[in-house]
């Protein structure tokens, strides 16, 4: 992994190919400080032929900003079938910087959490008490499990996405939930959940994990050789939309 800064951005490269670093050179004329092992708040360390992120020191950041270093941990980042309730009261707390916080670690190496992080991020204008103490659960998992991040070895250049969504579960508007988690090889590269937009949950299932599926094959075309992209998805519907193509 190198770090390299284009024009006025700072890009990391997961390459171990001197090619691919001298085309980013000649390209956007950048600059190779070399090896990196800490990327605003990602540590990264290399051993046997692996390439481990994680984020253990931004996270102690965490449970010490939100006064939480004492808090009792537990094993899962969200209650199960929780939803938050209409109408309660709105409490003045941190929220908006909690939940930033914790989006941040989500979208970076923690696909984990990423669902309740991006449920709870729905109402940070004027969150309830059930939504903040919500939030501070994801904070207790990650006591728990600070140390877990990504490894990412040498494999296959196949894609593989995984995509699927709960049943109209939001009891509001009765819009489902997507989720997709997209590997190269055994390595995961993307991952998001977000609500649908649509009441229609095979068209949005479909749409929303064949999109980012699109945009990951173009990219590997120019980074590897293609062997093959498969999209895995159990809705029935979902399954006839993409034959018809």
């Amino acid at each position: 992994m190198h770090l390299i800064p284009v024009q006025y951005y700072i890009c990391t490269i997961f390459s171990n190919i001197d090619k691919v670093i001298e085309i980013f050179k000649q390209e956007f004329n950048a600059k190779d400080f070399g090896k990196v092992t800490n990327f605003l708040g990602m540590e990264i360390s290399r051993e046997n032929g692996k390439l481990m992120i994680k984020q253990t020191k931004f996270i102690n950041k965490i449970f010490e900003k939100f006064n939480m270093t004492e808090f009792k941990k537990v094993d899962t980042p969200m209650e199960l079938n929780f939803q938050a309730e209409q109408n309660q009261e709105d409490i003045k707390v941190p929220y908006r910087q909690l939940i930033g916080s914790l989006l941040y670690v989500a979208t970076i190496t923690r696909p984990d959490i990423m669902f309740p992080v991006s449920y709870l991020s729905r109402t940070l204008d004027k969150p309830p008490q059930a939504t903040w103490k919500a939030a501070k659960r994801i904070v207790r998992y990650l006591m728990a499990t600070k140390d877990i991040g990504l490894i990412y070895t040498v494999s296959s250049n196949n894609l593989i996405s995984y995509s699927d969504s709960d049943w109209a579960r939001d009891k509001i508007d009765r819009k489902s939930t997507s989720g997709n988690i997209v590997l190269y090889g055994s390595n995961v590269v993307s991952w998001f959940s977000k609500k649908q937009g649509c009441v229609s949950t095979a068209e949005a299932e479909y749409a929303a994990s064949i999109q980012d599926l699109v945009h990951l094959k173009e990219i590997n075309k120019d980074f590897a050789s293609f062997e093959d992209t498969t999209l895995l998805v159990d809705n029935k519907s979902a399954i006839c939309m993409a034959k018809t193509f």
